[in-house]
């Protein structure tokens, strides 16, 4: 072997020599990965996933980024962007024309943009991109679905099988709502008090059916209401019928078969006595 030259090879290494070499290598890709982990750019889009036309809303992007890391933030309806967030330029807020969107500059950031929605149409997947700054220049995005209710204030009809309720008898009321796109949520109100959902069934998109045997405790008008919400956002409530609550009449037949068996044990207490007057004379 030449002096002063220094080889090696896999194979004239034992385990542990092997362990002590590579230990150091894992390390690095150990600690390359968490740097790695911990500088991933983290967003999350937060939108109410209903509101109704004309109504103005706070469209939330949540970052994990420091604003000197921070180069731009960008919001898109589907593919359109309608808002930028770069901090370096001055105005750092700049918009984009979206038919049917307008944005309140006042009310938007970097973490947030405010907007009104003017129609329908503007419904759909709303994302939020973030970018870093160098040296990564990471890019993640995140997306969430509104939806824009554009719907007549058409209230609820109330449709009760009877005004007089005999209480122990089944007695049906109806509530018809309009058509909706999500469909409308019904309940029902007896004297402002909601009825168990458990005793409301759907018949149909817009239509439900309440069946209660017994109303009150009491005599008197008791006051049934019934209310339509659409979304969370559209609450519409039928006009108030009053129902006269009735206690159950006395069974007829009943009355009829206790004067029959009274009357029969008159006879037979008359022909009792008329037997024991023969019989003492």
């Amino acid at each position: 072997a030449t002096a002063g030259r220094l080889s090696w090879r896999s194979e004239d290494l034992n385990g542990d020599a092997k362990m002590e070499m590579l230990a150091p290598t894992a390390v690095l890709l150990c600690f390359f990965h968490i740097v790695t982990v911990a500088s991933r750019t983290e967003v999350r889009v937060l939108v109410p996933p209903v509101v109704r036309r004309g109504s103005t809303v706070t469209l939330l992007c949540l970052h994990n980024l420091p604003s000197d890391n921070l180069y731009s933030v960008k919001w898109y309806r589907g593919s359109y962007e309608f808002y930028r967030y770069v901090p370096q330029e001055r105005p750092p807020a700049s918009t984009f024309p979206l038919p049917g969107l307008e944005v309140d500059m006042n009310g938007s950031s970097g973490q947030q943009v405010t907007v009104r929605v003017l129609n329908r149409h503007i419904s759909g997947q709303f994302t939020c991109e973030v970018s870093a700054e160098e040296p990564d220049f990471s890019t993640n995005r995140d997306s969430a679905n509104l939806t824009v209710l554009d719907i007549g204030l058409r209230k609820p009809l109330l449709i009760p099988a009877s005004s007089v309720h005999v209480s122990g008898t089944p007695l049906q009321i109806n509530c018809s709502a309009q058509p909706t796109v999500p469909a409308p949520h019904i309940s029902f109100y007896i004297d402002d008090i909601k009825v168990d959902k458990a005793l409301v069934r759907t018949v149909k998109p817009g239509l439900a059916s309440l069946e209660v045997m017994r109303l009150s405790e009491v005599e008197g008008p008791l006051w049934v209401r019934c209310e339509a919400s659409v979304g969370g956002v559209y609450h519409l409530s039928s006009a108030s019928i009053p129902i006269l609550e009735q206690l159950p009449l006395p069974d007829q037949s009943k009355a009829v078969l206790f004067i029959s068996s009274l009357s029969t044990c008159l006879l037979l207490l008359q022909l009792l006595l008329l037997v024991q007057y023969k019989l003492t004379i």
